[in-house]
């Protein structure tokens, strides 16, 4: 039992030593608090130094849901530089050094609502690329409101869809309704993940999405 103590205080040591490319996996998760004068704002980034790209997953259906991104510095164990563009419309510049290994994070950050100041924090986690839920895609243009269906040219219902951010809900009003929920895969591509994973193809003037045997077309 004692060898099997000190074997794991040993390996928890080591870990704590090793940087990030090497005790972390590819996505980290950030703590980071953003201050500005009397105030402070927090955040949660997911950052995938893989493919140098951020999620926020607890800002997804909401006004600080992720828009657009882009990264100038991805280096896991010394310096991140990016921006990122919330629902709201408000930008955020990120310069961060990395320091112990890339597990604090010492840096600055300017939003164009409020000004510029210190942004600082620590890596909290690693999670799995593989299980990390992909960050929804930024959605080309509003899809809420009133739809019908129609299949083989013929009118088969009535439907509607409900944005929030880029998390959608799709609705067939029929007895009993059924609904979907989904998001976007790119600007011009959605799926309905309750109904099969279906995806569909949005049209440039975002009044009509094409569904393989079936379209929907917007009628308000």
């Amino acid at each position: 039992m004692k060898r099997s103590c000190c074997l794991f205080w040993i390996v928890a040591t080591v870990a704590a030593l090793l940087p990030l490319n090497r005790a972390f996996g590819d996505v980290v998760v950030y703590q980071v608090t953003n201050y500005w004068q009397e105030k402070s704002f927090g955040h949660e980034y997911h950052i995938d130094f893989a493919s140098c790209t951020v999620s926020e997953p607890g800002g997804v259906g909401t006004a600080q849901a992720l828009t657009k991104q882009s990264f100038s510095i991805c280096r896991k164990e010394s310096r991140v530089r990016f921006s990122v563009t919330h629902a709201n419309g408000y930008v955020i510049d990120y310069d961060w050094v990395l320091e112990d290994g890339g597990r604090t994070v010492k840096g600055a950050y300017k939003d164009s609502n409020v000004g510029w100041g210190p942004s600082l924090g620590r890596a909290l986690r690693t999670v799995s690329a593989a299980t990390a839920p992909p960050p929804s895609a930024p959605p080309a243009a509003s899809l809420a409101g009133k739809w019908a269906a129609y299949r083989g040219g013929q009118k088969t219902g009535d439907c509607s869809i409900v944005q929030e951010g880029a998390k959608l809900t799709f609705i067939i009003h029929r007895s009993p309704e059924e609904r979907s929920t989904g998001r976007f895969l790119g600007p011009a591509q959605v799926v309905a993940s309750d109904w099969g994973g279906q995806k569909g193809t949005v049209s440039p003037d975002a009044r009509r999405i094409d569904w393989g045997n079936s379209f929907w077309k917007r009628v308000d």
